[in-house]
């Protein structure tokens, strides 16, 4: 068993965030574009894999057909047009068996083979709407000229793009450079891993912040330089483009470093707060599945008393969200002291600063509620959340 049959066996608690941001995102752009597009948008999925885990569980190309089933259920029924494409034949074989018995599945477009072959006909059968591009290779198998070269570099071109980044992946190979033993195929990993990330240019990177985190004493520095060279990755693609970007970061556990990175290639400051949004209700779903999953084995133990999951979960989730909010003061007080003002949509980052992922727009208007009670800002508040301006009291 390679591990790609592995991983598509049962779905881990990692991918119940991943298909909970996608699926919330994806609903949510869909619905706000297909405004300006007739009601149509597209949705490309370029490592498709199998379509579901073998748990029954949806994949990611299930996951946009279930989104596509309920956008077309709405009172004003917008149409998402699905493109999945697998270079696996033996995983397109069960692909195309589990799209088409979808009850949309006649609608989806489906290609076997490498992604970068079949942009052509996607974007010329996409036309003018707007396209969300899915990008989750296994490992580092992923070429980062596809999203440079067809994606971000078009400023005519309506497309956002979520990318996953294995920062697991640059931690271990990352490693290498600085191994005392060498193996033949260390050059190899090294070079597969130069294509995903657009150049040798992270090897530097990783070696100099890694000496800098162990030498201040930062625990598990190795994956802390990992993660500072997959921030660095996200900010070399949109250089020079119409695109930014934004990030979130998924755990295994509640205590782990990062090993993936979620990234949102946008144009529009609108994307933000839904992408910021859309990550903290995964994130959620995602502490409902770890406990669900710390319960059974805790449970099945000796243990002395029962856990409740959705008991501990709650308690933990009401936690955070006040940690959140405190935090969120703390950076929009600090922002107001180098602005007269400052609207929510153009500073997101620095509001959410390092609760981007677990924090939400809840969390953000208790923030600035509080505030404002307190009397150490004013708002200007609008229809939307995104367009209120925080001000100087």
């Amino acid at each position: 068993m390679t591990a790609n049959d592995a991983f598509f066996k049962q779905r881990k608690p990692v991918a119940v965030f991943k298909h909970k941001l996608l699926v919330d995102y994806l609903t949510a752009w869909a619905t706000k574009l297909s405004v300006y597009s007739n009601g149509a948008v597209a949705f490309l999925d370029g490592y498709a894999g199998t379509g579901r885990y073998e748990d029954g569980t949806p994949g990611s190309p299930l996951v946009a057909m279930n989104a596509a089933q309920a956008l077309r259920d709405q009172q004003s029924p917008k149409v998402l047009r699905n493109f999945f494409v697998e270079s696996d034949p033996k995983y397109f074989k069960e692909l195309k068996k589990n799209v088409l018995s979808h009850p949309l599945g006649q609608t989806a477009r489906l290609y076997p083979g490498d992604v970068v072959d079949h942009l052509d006909s996607v974007v010329t059968q996409v036309g003018s709407a707007p396209l969300l591009v899915f990008l989750d290779p296994f490992g580092t198998s992923f070429d980062s000229d596809l999203i440079k070269t067809h994606f971000l570099t078009d400023p005519k071109m309506k497309v956002e793009v979520l990318l996953n980044v294995s920062i697991q992946a640059v931690w271990r190979i990352g490693g290498l450079l600085t191994s005392n033993t060498y193996e033949p195929h260390f050059h190899k990993s090294l070079e597969r891993l130069d294509n995903s990330l657009d150049g040798t240019w992270w090897r530097a990177q990783f070696i100099e912040a890694r000496e800098r985190f162990q030498l201040d004493g930062t625990a598990r520095y190795v994956a802390q330089a990992a993660r500072e060279v997959s921030d660095a990755f996200a900010n070399r693609l949109v250089h020079g483009t119409p695109h930014q970007a934004l990030s979130v970061h998924l755990r295994k556990t509640t205590e782990a470093e990062p090993i993936f990175s979620l990234t949102l290639f946008h144009k529009h400051r609108e994307a933000r707060l839904l992408f910021i949004d859309s990550a903290a209700r995964a994130h959620r779903e995602w502490r409902r599945a770890y406990w669900g999953d710390q319960a059974i084995r805790l449970n099945t133990s000796d243990t002395l008393f029962e856990i409740s999951p959705d008991a501990e979960c709650d308690h933990e989730l009401e936690a955070l969200s006040r940690e959140s909010v405190a935090k969120i003061q703390k950076n929009i007080v600090s922002v107001l002291e180098r602005a007269l003002a400052i609207r929510v949509s153009d500073h997101p980052s620095q509001l959410f600063g390092k609760s981007i992922g677990t924090a939400g727009k809840s969390e953000l208007r208790k923030a600035i509620n509080k505030l404002e009670k307190d009397g150490r800002i004013s708002v200007v508040r609008a229809k939307k959340l995104d367009d209120w301006t925080l001000k100087r009291p």
